[in-house]
């Protein structure tokens, strides 16, 4: 009988930790910022691979889309049961690339997003980039920028941090 009592509540307590760990993957995220303030982001499985990427965009791009500075962490990203987070990320992009550009507006407008809400961040997009439909502005937006909005650095990305301190606290 005592078995049994304490093999269900050892399943009750370390269930729903073990079904959090796996919604959770760890991965090396990477932004490369531009001299016009946009960024190029991509993911990576080992921070080698993430500097190759970057050392790739150093050498093709120049102009206004030149790299100034890069960053690299390892942060927790929030995956879909169905989906490796890496085909998730790849099947965003256009044109078989590891990386996606995001301009200065789209990063401007992720930021009002979360502070003010999709119609004030769909309103500042479409101005910005002088979008005059509704209609292709959101999908625009919703398709180049607010879609990789988890895969930004965790400071930048309030959901990606408690993600991270949820899992980090229920070990």
């Amino acid at each position: 009988m005592k078995k049994t009592t304490l093999t269900l509540i050892a399943l009750t307590l370390f269930a729903p930790i073990n079904l959090l760990a796996q919604k959770i993957a760890h991965s090396f995220k990477w932004e490369a910022i531009t001299i016009d303030g946009g960024a190029y982001i991509g993911i990576a499985n080992s921070r080698k691979k993430a500097l190759v990427q970057i050392e790739k965009l150093v050498e093709l791009k120049k102009g206004h889309e030149r790299v100034v500075d890069y960053e690299i962490r390892y942060s927790p990203i929030e995956q879909n049961p169905k989906k490796n987070i890496y085909d998730e990320f790849y099947d965003l992009i256009p044109n078989n690339k590891t990386y996606v550009h995001i301009s200065k507006a789209g990063l401007e407008a992720l930021q009002i997003e979360r502070e003010w809400g999709r119609y004030n961040s769909l309103e500042y997009y479409k101005d910005a980039l002088k979008i005059k439909k509704n209609k292709i502005a959101e999908k625009e937006l919703v398709n180049n920028v607010l879609a990789f909005e988890k895969f930004l650095f965790l400071t930048k990305n309030k959901k990606s941090k408690s993600i991270y301190m949820a899992h980090t606290s229920s070990k």
